[in-house]
């Protein structure tokens, strides 16, 4: 196991220097990690919007009168 006590003058020589490195880091975990939900939540808007088309398209063939909307409208959007 790493002992950091042996390398406490190393750290404390170089912490300053890989602050910004660490920096750096940091900020491209956080945006991927901002990118990669922006990208989820994308998929799950379109994943339910053609789940709801296709459940219209099937209403529309069982002649079903209360079809469902695009957006959410509690009154209507339930049969």
């Amino acid at each position: 196991m790493l002992n950091l006590l042996e390398y406490r003058d190393l750290i404390l020589a170089y912490g300053w220097a890989l602050l910004p490195a660490l920096a750096i880091v940091s900020g491209c975990i956080i945006a991927v990690k901002r990118w990669r939900r922006g990208v989820r939540l994308a998929a799950r808007d379109q994943r339910r919007t053609r789940n709801i088309a296709r459940q219209r398209a099937w209403d529309w063939l069982m002649r079903r009168s209360a079809t469902r909307r695009l957006t959410y409208q509690p009154g209507e959007d339930q049969i």
